[in-house]
């Protein structure tokens, strides 16, 4: 297993950066095992516009101590430029090179020899986002899977790992915000409600992490009145001190340019059209209370101008939102909800997410002392393929399976292949090859987020004759070549065959 981590994280390494050294977190995923660290990738621009990729004296820290691996340079690497977004795609054996670090008695990459990867990686602007699929399964039985940085595809911080001085005696988890960091006539009111949020060392089932966010609850004493807690991945708004007035709301504008005490902005990007956000919670009232029992958490898909929830007029910027207005306590135990995003038929582009939980779905009508925990938030992108056809012909898709026959008549192009899937935003890969007397169709569903993929591999019997039955036709007739094709033209000395009406055939000759 150590071997297959330090592998995977020598591979990661070597992915894109212009002369450029880029540092952010990295997820190691081996058979479905995930560990985290600190890494960083170069990547330098060539002067004929193409890339080098390279990592010297990569280390990795293993229970041991430092395990050394090697030097990992990959040159002459295509990008293409589209959409503000540079994109690399490597799909080769690398072998990687002894490293020259003094200190290091012993590297391991070239011991490995040479290792399979297919990558896909994203420069956007200062960040840099990299997926890796190692199959090592015919050598190891291991799966490896590498993901380094956020590429605007999941929310930052999602397991609540990491928290900050929100600046006034509180904490805010990094990237969401609470009643501290509020705007609004009424936002020093709001502050004397407490931090809104706080550290929780009170996790889900099953993690691995040691914290999730907890949002509180508050009273104002001197108004006898409960304001619900909230957190949000945007900014909330304190206008006035009736719970139900619109102007109390959370909010985004990528416009703006103020930063939390972490430095953080209030808005979280989002470059892709994910299917539904999944979440864990628990939630507890201070009060049981039977006419409002329920929590709420909203997530909202933006082209990143400005935007509030609740809304205080129609908004047509919204690309899509997932809601889920009926949170139970369920005894005060933890359960994961996850929410579909429903997608408004405008020409919004995704830019912003905002997502923000309440402890109660009604303003005002919470209880003081009500909780809202919250764990590993996650976009979900789908990618199985929902249909397939080849000229005109259906593949019938079973789950679980990835090769196929089918009989197609004549030669096949990319046009002729006809797929969709069920993500939103994923895409579709096609790849046409010659095996002997067959033809291999390969269609790759690709998610939104390049994590993940389903592939059907179709293998067409080509034909050499007319392979349907004949049955009549109505009006004329119609006319084949030899080799099964149907043709409107004939040229001379060639031997065709001629189906009438009453679907009976004959070879004729051109003169």
């Amino acid at each position: 297993m150590k071997k297959l981590f330090t592998l995977c994280l020598v591979v990661m390494t070597m992915l894109p950066a212009f002369a450029k050294d880029y540092t952010d977190q990295l997820e190691v995923i081996v058979n479905g095992q995930s560990a985290v660290q600190e890494a960083t990738i170069s990547v330098t621009k060539q002067d004929d516009g193409r890339y080098t990729l390279s990592l010297n004296n990569f280390m990795l820290q293993a229970d041991e101590g430092p395990m050394g691996i090697g030097n990992i340079v990959l040159t002459d690497i295509e990008g293409v430029e589209a959409d503000g977004k540079t994109t690399i795609k490597i799909n080769k054996d690398i072998v990687i090179q002894e490293g020259s670090g003094p200190s290091v008695p012993f590297w391991m990459g070239p011991m490995l020899g040479p290792v399979p990867i297919n990558t896909v990686a994203e420069l956007r602007g200062d960040k840099l986002y990299v997926v890796i699929d190692i199959d090592m399964m015919s050598s190891l039985q291991q799966i490896i899977k590498v993901v380094f940085g956020n590429g605007g595809y999941q929310l930052p911080n999602s397991g609540f790992e990491s928290f900050h001085d929100d600046g006034s005696k509180g904490v805010e988890p990094v990237a969401w915000h609470s009643f501290k960091s509020a705007t609004g006539k009424q936002a020093g009111m709001a502050s004397i409600l407490g931090n809104g949020v706080n550290k929780s060392d009170d996790t889900r089932p099953g993690s691995k992490g040691k914290s999730s966010a907890v949002v509180n609850s508050g009273a104002f004493s001197l108004f006898n009145v409960v304001a619900n807690g909230t957190m949000t991945t945007g900014r909330l708004n304190a206008g006035s001190t009736t719970a139900a007035d619109k102007s109390n709301h959370a909010f985004l504008d990528m416009s703006k340019t103020d930063v939390d005490a972490n430095g953080d902005p209030f808005y979280t990007v989002l470059n892709a059209r994910p299917d539904s956000i999944a979440v864990w919670v628990k939630f507890t009232q201070g009060k049981a209370n039977s006419d409002h029992p329920y929590a709420t958490i909203s997530a909202i898909i933006t082209d990143g101008t400005y935007y509030q929830d609740p809304e205080d007029k129609t908004y047509t910027n919204k690309v899509a939102e997932a809601r889920n207005i009926k949170i139970e306590t369920v005894g005060g135990n933890w359960q994961r909800l996850s929410m579909p995003f429903v997608y408004f038929r405008n020409m919004a582009e995704p830019k912003a997410i905002l997502v923000t939980a309440s402890t109660n779905a009604d303003p005002g009508e919470g209880s003081d002392g009500d909780k809202l925990y919250l764990d590993d938030i996650s976009l979900i992108y789908n990618h199985a393929l929902y249909s397939l056809t080849i000229k005109g012909q259906k593949v019938e898709l079973q789950e679980g399976v990835t090769e196929y026959t089918l009989d197609v008549d004549g030669d096949i192009s990319e046009d002729d292949i006809v797929a969709t899937s069920n993500g939103m935003g994923s895409t579709i890969e096609k790849k046409i090859e010659k095996e002997d007397s067959k033809t291999v169709v390969t269609v790759v569903a690709l998610s939104n987020d390049l994590k993940s993929s389903t592939t059907a591999k179709v293998t067409i019997n080509n034909s050499t004759g007319i392979q349907r039955p004949m049955v009549p036709v109505a009006g004329g007739e119609e006319l084949y070549d030899v080799d099964g094709k149907r043709v409107k033209e004939t040229k001379a000395g060639r031997i065709y065959i001629k189906k009438d009406a009453n679907g009976y055939t004959r070879k004729v000759i051109r003169q």
